[in-house]
C-alpha cells in the first residue's frame, strides 16, 4: 500500500474541497508499517476535524512526506494552518506516542510545541 493511499483514506471523511493538500512521491510501505501509520493518521485527522484547522471554515491542512536522504528514513509532515491554537495535550498525543513507541518502523518527533499543529 502506498503512503498516498493511506493518507487519502484517513482524510476522506474530513477533506473539504481545497482545504487539504497531499504532497509526496509515490512510496510503498512495508506491510508492518501500514497499521501504525494508519492509526496515527486517523488520530491526527480526527483531532484536526474536532479541534484543529479542519474545525473552522478558513483552516487548511498539508500532509507531505519525503525520504531524507533519498534512500534514508521516511519523513512525514502534518501541518495545520489558520486553525485554532492546539488544545492541551490529551489522549490523542498519548495514543500517537505509544503507537510509535510500540512500532519498530515509526518514531514521533513533534516540531512545534503548543500552540500549534505541526508534527514531523
Amino acid at each position: 500500500m502506498t503512503i498516498r493511499a493511506i493518507v487519502e483514506e484517513e482524510l476522506a471523511a474530513h477533506r473539504g474541497g481545497d482545504r487539504s493538500a497531499i504532497v509526496g512521491p509515490s512510496l510503498r510501505l512495508r506491510p508492518e508499517a501500514v497499521q501504525p501509520l494508519s492509526m496515527v493518521l486517523h488520530e491526527l485527522a480526527t483531532n484536526a476535524a474536532k479541534y484543529g484547522a479542519l474545525s473552522v471554515p478558513g483552516g487548511r491542512l498539508e500532509v507531505s512526506w519525503r525520504r531524507d536522504p533519498p534512500a534514508g528514513p521516511l519523513r512525514l509532515r502534518w501541518q495545520e494552518h489558520d486553525g485554532p491554537p492546539a488544545p492541551r495535550r490529551g489522549f490523542g498525543s498519548t495514543l500517537i506516542e505509544r503507537r510509535c513507541a510500540a512500532s519498530s518502523v515509526a518514531k514521533r518527533r513533534p516540531t512545534s510545541p503548543l500552540p500549534g499543529c505541526a508534527a514531523g
